[in-house]
């Protein structure tokens, strides 16, 4: 779990203008792990509630990096759990710095089957509410050691189950 404000949440709370301007950044070896990295947060696994949260800091998975399970990457919720309620939250990257996301090949890929979940704000989450997001920063990808599982790669979130909901203005300039 590697993230700029907390790798890992257990709790339901209300996290409200919490912001990041740091730099996250994973090169070590995961071994048999998943790989959780956010701006924000790693994991988020009780349903909680962000309001006017923001990360512009650089999210790095450095080449050569060693992670063999799931990767769950984003700028500023790597994985959240149903009902988590996303508001007003930005996502950006440093002025003159083209990609706020960077994910390269990672080694020791084992049995093929690491599934990369990347997203501007979210990376995967079950029946997300978001309400006036936005992600601003470009998401780059060597497309290296994809695995069987395969990438899902998306400007708000990466991947979404169950349904998820979208009010307001959803703004994508990534």
């Amino acid at each position: 779990y590697v993230a700029g404000y907390a790798g890992y949440i257990i709790g339901g709370e209300e996290y409200k203008s919490v912001s990041n301007t740091g730099d996250v950044t994973f090169s070590g070896n995961s071994g048999d792990n998943t790989l959780y990295m956010g701006g924000m947060a790693g994991a988020n696994k009780v349903a909680g509630t962000y309001t006017s949260c923001s990360n512009n800091g650089v999210i790095t998975l450095t080449k050569g990096a060693k992670a063999n399970k799931v990767h769950y990457i984003a700028g500023l919720i790597a994985y959240t759990v149903s009902g988590t309620k996303i508001t007003s939250c930005t996502n950006s990257t440093k002025a003159g710095v083209e990609y706020g996301i960077v994910v390269h090949q990672t080694s020791s890929i084992t049995g093929g089957s690491s599934a990369k979940r990347i997203g501007g704000i979210v990376g995967q989450a079950s029946a997300p509410q978001l309400t006036n997001v936005s992600n601003s920063a470009g998401i780059y990808h060597d497309g290296y050691q994809l695995g069987t599982a395969g990438l899902s790669l998306g400007g708000i979130v990466g991947t979404a189950s169950g349904a998820p909901t979208a009010r307001g203005t959803i703004t994508n300039r990534g």
